[in-house]
């Protein structure tokens, strides 16, 4: 029998074979209806103006990182579980490449995935590097960031 935190590193690993795939609708099956996709300014600070909530948004969302940014694939490092098995951190390459830009590469980028039951209900995206960086476990906002 697979213990929860391993379903959940299930569904991150099928989150991202579905966007891998140009399969959408398949990533969307892996997200809670209330989805939030949060991304970090430079200083790895959540940045509210990088915030897409729902189904309708996180599609935009995808969407763009696809056509509009050209991100390409995702390629799993690692997967930690965080805490008491409610988030699960990966470590990520985000492979791409921008015609508009003159860019191919890849970057590097940790996402915590928090879970509601077996739906991810909220996805940060810190891209300034390999250290996700430190939480105030008496912070009761988690939109407000980092410490």
């Amino acid at each position: 029998m697979i213990d929860l935190a391993e379903q959940r590193k299930k569904v991150i690993r099928s989150n991202y074979a579905a966007f891998n795939n140009g399969d959408i609708d398949g990533v969307l099956e892996n997200l809670h209806p209330e989805i939030e996709l949060v991304g970090a300014d430079e200083d790895g600070r959540l940045n509210e103006s990088e915030l897409w909530q729902g189904h309708e948004e996180a599609r935009r969302f995808y969407d763009g990182l696809r056509n509009e940014i050209g991100l390409q694939w995702i390629e799993i490092v690692s997967l930690e579980t965080e805490g008491e098995g409610d988030t699960i951190v990966a470590t990520v390459w985000l492979h791409g490449s921008s015609d508009d830009q003159n860019l191919e590469g890849a970057v590097p980028a940790v996402r915590r995935h928090i879970f509601d039951g077996t739906l991810i209900r909220r996805v940060e995206t810190y891209r300034q590097g390999w250290e996700l960086p430190s939480f105030d476990e008496t912070d009761n906002d988690p939109a407000s960031g980092p410490a």
